[in-house]
């Protein structure tokens, strides 16, 4: 069965919306279904890195200028799925329920992934990963009845890596000896290259630092460069288990996205820094559980203020090591609902119920 995804990446968007969408579908090949994206073309976009994982992309041609309609990508996709048959994901935040309905005749069904309920939808089911302590009510003026809501944590996008892992989670003791640095595919800001000049400014530090700078980093440069005049510091690429890196830090720098509930699972405690308003619920979420220390918007944090979050918990081993079991308390169960609920859905069969 043909699965189609809707989702986009640039410099702008960033790489999160794709990069989720690949845990959906990879674990969805594994079940039979043929997944196939499709992507406007756009400045920075990670397309090229869906089709070396083995999925069809289908490109759209970029927005004309000032075209902000969805009726012209309802189309588009349209044309794209063309007379296939199959069920469609949609991973967008500018495409909503009038989309959806537009798009909606020409699929088996639809499954909205969102985490800002700032719009309707018309879907079958929608799934919103984020922690919040009013997520029963937040989409209830913004769905038909019908509709099926996977929500929280117990929902979220896990990779197969971080599958049941926390079992096997080694104990941290709260001791800083690796520290690793990864704030998003794009990074257009820069706050990566910030984050590593602030480690370096931290008096005294000795652990080793991974830093992950994927091509799609328009700094790149800057940071080889700023990892060459530094003591232990190792710049990687893309990174196909970038759970390994997870489990040899001590400590994590990152952004409050997808991958924030991949450090949870490992058990990792982190410093989180907001880089898209759709970040700021779940950093606030993960903060308020005891399972990272929450900076806040990036744009407004400053290199000293991130230097003395490291520098504070190298000094305080005990906070730390209380931030490693609070951030695998919050993820106890999590990986399987989603897969179970996608696929009940898909076959047809009753509703899945994680309680």
């Amino acid at each position: 069965m043909r699965l189609f995804i809707r989702a986009d990446s640039s410099l702008q968007i960033g790489t999160g919306h794709i990069m989720r969408c690949l845990t959906v579908a990879t674990a969805l090949r594994h079940h039979g279904f043929e997944p196939v994206f499709i992507c406007r073309t756009l400045p920075g976009d990670v397309t090229s890195l869906v089709e070396r994982r083995g999925f069809d992309v289908r490109r759209l041609p970029p927005p004309a200028a000032g075209d902000a309609s969805s009726d012209n990508d309802a189309s588009l996709t349209r044309s794209a799925i063309g007379g296939e048959t199959g069920w469609l994901i949609v991973d967008h935040y500018a495409l909503d329920a009038r989309w959806e309905r537009d798009v909606r005749p020409h699929v088996e069904g639809i499954v909205a992934i969102d985490d800002l309920a700032d719009r309707p939808h018309a879907c079958d089911a929608l799934l919103d990963q984020g922690l919040y302590a009013d997520a029963a009510i937040r989409y209830q003026a913004l769905v038909g009845p019908a509709t099926r809501l996977w929500l929280g944590p117990a929902f979220a996008l896990l990779r197969d890596e971080f599958m049941h892992v926390g079992r096997n989670v080694r104990a941290r003791d709260g001791q800083v000896r690796r520290l690793l640095i990864s704030l998003g595919g794009s990074d257009p800001a820069g706050f990566t290259a910030m984050t590593l000049e602030a480690v370096r400014a931290v008096n005294g530090f000795q652990a080793a630092v991974d830093v992950v700078v994927p091509p799609s980093n328009p700094h790149r440069a800057r940071i080889v460069a700023l990892a060459a005049g530094a003591r232990d510091v190792t710049v990687h690429g893309y990174v196909e288990r970038i759970s390994d890196l997870m489990s040899a830090a001590d400590l994590a720098v990152g952004a409050a996205g997808m991958t924030a509930w991949e450090r949870c699972a490992m058990g990792l405690p982190t410093v989180l820094l907001v880089l898209a308003k759709n970040q700021e619920n779940v950093a606030a979420g993960v903060a308020q559980a005891g399972a990272a220390w929450n900076l806040g918007d990036a744009g407004s944090v400053t290199r000293e203020r991130v230097g003395s979050a490291i520098a504070h918990a190298v000094d305080a081993p005990d906070e730390v090591r209380r931030m490693s079991v609070a951030a695998l308390a919050l993820m106890r169960g999590a990986g399987t609902s989603w897969r179970t609920s996608f696929l009940a859905l898909m076959h047809g069969e009753a509703a899945y119920d994680p309680a």
